[in-house]
């Protein structure tokens, strides 16, 4: 369970309206996923937000398993308002293509989140 998977979910989510395009992902640099990853442990409302990200992320590898599941819409828009309530920056991070360094940013605060989120 990596945070690439989420950032996936979150990119498919925001980017759907937009299918078709072949463009890139773009890149974020260390620095700024540093930042944004400060912000959100500082901020108890957004840390809760970001862990129960998580958790609808789990909900949501279980449910891809059975493709047609109307459980993914639900998902689908449960992802939507959380990464909007976690910001515009959050959301272009989360669908960014991350260096090993921002990976790992994402995995020390996603080990952070309580497992009863």
């Amino acid at each position: 369970m990596t945070f690439r998977f989420v950032a996936a979910i979150v990119a498919a989510v925001l980017s759907a309206p937009a299918l078709g395009e072949d463009k890139a992902p773009p890149k974020a640099s260390t620095a700024e996923v540093e930042k944004l990853i400060d912000g959100i442990r500082s901020n108890k409302e957004r840390f809760s937000l970001y862990c129960e990200l998580l958790k609808v992320r789990e909900g949501y590898q279980f449910f891809t398993e059975k493709q047609d599941d109307p459980r993914l819409d639900e998902l689908d828009k449960k992802v939507e308002e959380l990464t909007k309530k976690l910001g515009p920056e959050f959301a272009r991070i989360a669908g960014a293509d991350l260096n090993d360094e921002g990976e790992a940013l994402f995995a020390g605060l996603a080990k952070s989140c309580p497992s009863s989120v």
